[in-house]
């Protein structure tokens, strides 16, 4: 058991056969019992904690699945068994999520528009990092003790477990459109609560949304078998497909194309490439703002704090809670322009038709470096070259 908490490619793993090495793979399903709307369940993908598999949530955990599923627009949750128990979510074990998906949405009727991922330590870890590589696929992430990094015991000052690259807070920035809850406890070692502080605080920073619990536990669910408040606070959110505003960052070491995680495009951006391969932690950050909407980027509300207590599932639980919303989005005068801000990317492809802009559309960049910026579907006339001003 000593390897519990070892992310596989730092033990060395990355290229050995997991565990369940088949064609067949197992996962857990929960269908609700009430039929489904005309555009279908949404879906909750649930990844399992370290040490677990796809059966971890469907007997000591019920309530996860039929709270979530069983309300007025009912949900699918699977949880994939991930190829075994501790291969957090990259390689075949990521990819194996989306295999999942795909099977279910084969066998029901999903609504597309209504999508979460959401798990527990090394789920938790997966919902950052698989939500931050595709953020365009999901509408929120409730999450519980999230692991920082793959790997745990996560010391201050220390090494990263699964090495720098793998830190969850680099993909922080992809949420902009996709707004977060933390369950966190406060005596938490094996996760790390000082770093999934530090995780929150970075949105906070960033004016993004955010919702963020702590009590007094430690590497546990807070309310035990009980998840209404989570539920609650997912409600009916729907994916956003064209935001106004694209915020992505480009994981040079979590990009596996060879498996089917090809993590380089977000909503009307695609095609992205790092001009620096061996740059410390592998990442580049291209930010698009499309002035084509004819809105502007909402104010964050000020950060709000409280305390107080929310029901579990043997009585009261007390919590400190760290917060921040947007207000209403203003309006703008629509312009047939794109600010754009690159750092180490080399390439990058606008949709313009989903980007509401034409293919003169003017270009007002800020880059690191030499950028080849391409207008999808505007020919020769859209592929523009920039040498870098910072």
């Amino acid at each position: 058991m000593g390897s519990l908490y070892i992310s596989a490619y730092s033990a060395g793993l990355a290229n050995q056969p997991p565990s369940f090495a088949g064609r067949l793979q197992p996962y857990e399903i929960y269908v609700p019992d009430a039929p489904a709307p005309k555009r279908g369940d949404g879906l909750m993908v649930n990844p399992h904690a370290t040490g677990g598999n796809h059966n971890s949530y469907s007997g000591g955990q019920p309530n996860w699945q039929r709270q979530v599923g069983d309300r007025e627009t009912p949900y699918i949750s699977v949880t994939p068994n991930a190829r075994g128990t501790t291969y957090w979510y990259y390689g075949q074990a990521g990819a194996e999520v989306f295999e999942i998906w795909a099977d279910v949405a084969h066998r029901y009727r999903l609504d597309p528009d209504r999508a979460v991922i959401g798990g527990l330590s090394m789920g938790g870890y997966a919902t950052w990092k698989l939500a931050g590589q595709f953020p365009d696929l999901f509408a929120a992430t409730p999450a519980i003790v999230s692991c920082p990094s793959s790997g745990a015991v996560y010391r201050e000052g220390g090494p990263v477990p699964g090495g720098d690259a793998s830190l969850a807070r680099l993909l922080a920035p992809s949420f902009r459109n996709v707004p977060q809850l933390l369950w966190a406890g406060t005596q938490d070692t094996v996760c790390s609560y000082w770093a999934q502080v530090e995780y929150m605080n970075k949105l906070d920073a960033m004016g993004y949304r955010y919702d963020f619990y702590s009590f007094p536990v430690g590497h546990a669910f807070p309310l035990g078998n009980e998840f209404q408040p989570m539920v609650d606070w997912m409600g009916d959110r729907r994916v956003v497909r064209d935001p106004v505003h694209v915020t992505y960052v480009l994981n040079g070491m979590m990009n596996e194309p060879a498996v089917g995680l090809n993590a380089d495009h977000a909503y009307w951006v695609s095609g992205l490439k790092l001009r620096d391969e061996a740059a410390n932690t592998r990442t580049g950050t291209i930010d698009v703002f499309s002035h084509g909407f004819g809105q502007g980027d909402p104010a964050a509300t000020p950060t709000r704090s409280e305390s107080g207590e929310l029901q579990g599932a043997i009585g009261p639980v007390s919590y400190t809670r760290q917060s921040k919303d947007w207000e209403a989005a203003p309006r703008i005068p629509a312009r047939n322009r794109l600010d754009i801000s690159a750092t180490n990317i080399s390439e990058l492809v606008v949709n313009v038709k989903r980007a509401r802009v034409r293919c003169d559309a003017a270009l007002n960049v800020t880059s690191d470096g030499p950028i080849t910026i391409t207008l999808d579907g505007c020919g020769k006339k859209g592929r523009h070259t920039f040498n870098g001003d910072r």
